[in-house]
């Protein structure tokens, strides 16, 4: 029943009658096919030019087994992905197209990767007694995955993630401006902010042991080393800054 629906479809031919291609009978049997990689069958009827790639011939046995294989949805030039014009030209010369999933899909198992769930703590220090690779249910050692990649987790106490919190991204998928805060402790584990690692006490240090014999008043700056004019513990403003010429005088 079914080769005769495909046949009042697709359209059934006597061998005079049938479509034909203009293939050149002098590139046969100095050409391979492009999926066997066997040379071409002389006879003309064994063979389909692809519509597409013109220079491209193909054995009509192995389009055959490539679309049985492939299916409808995966149908398509093995040599430019034409997914129009090729099917249209392999089903008017009689190749069979199955409307299916491909047959890697139809296997048993096939997807059993994609339900594989990630199980490690990646967190830089792991906080729970049995491990990286243990985790509970449910509390502050349940595992939670990046919501961007999914490809990396943590416990909820290693990083902090609040209980009523859905989300968690790594440090791989964080902007660059932002990462996680982490007790400044240990050296190990990055601090909460890059600018907040004190580069410019490094530097006046280094430079003060390197310049030994210098006088310790002219690494200080200037503001500091000058001794403010102080009243009662208070710093006195000047006459001018307040606007008054010297004549006058401070009234009582």
């Amino acid at each position: 029943m079914e080769t005769v629906v495909r046949a009042l479809l697709t359209g059934s031919f006597c061998g005079k009658h049938r479509p034909t291609q203009n293939i050149q009978q002098g590139s046969l049997g100095e050409e391979s096919c492009v999926l066997c990689c066997e040379d071409l069958s002389k006879t003309s009827v064994e063979n389909i030019r692809s519509p597409c790639c013109s220079q491209a011939i193909y054995h009509r046995k192995c389009i055959q087994k490539y679309a049985h294989t492939s299916a409808k949805h995966f149908f398509k030039c093995p040599q430019c992905n034409n997914r129009e014009e090729f099917p249209r030209e392999m089903l008017r010369m009689g190749i069979h197209i199955p409307d299916r999933d491909a047959a890697w899909e139809l296997e048993p198992g096939a997807f059993s990767e994609l339900y594989q769930r990630y199980k490690h703590c990646d967190a830089p220090i792991c906080l729970y007694q049995q491990g990286r690779d243990s985790f509970e249910d449910e509390g502050q050692w349940r595992l939670v995955l990046c919501a961007t990649c999914g490809s990396h987790g943590t416990h909820r106490e290693c990083s902090s993630v609040r209980p009523n919190s859905k989300k968690w991204e790594c440090r791989e998928c964080l902007p660059d401006s932002t990462m996680d805060y982490v007790s400044e402790d240990s050296a190990d584990v990055p601090c909460c902010s890059s600018a907040f690692q004190p580069q410019e006490h490094i530097s006046r240090a280094t430079d003060l042991e390197e310049n030994a014999g210098s006088s310790w008043t002219e690494w200080i700056r200037p503001s500091l080393s000058e001794k403010p004019e102080s009243s009662g513990g208070r710093r006195r403003r000047s006459w001018r800054s307040k606007g008054v010429t010297k004549n006058c005088k401070k009234s009582k």
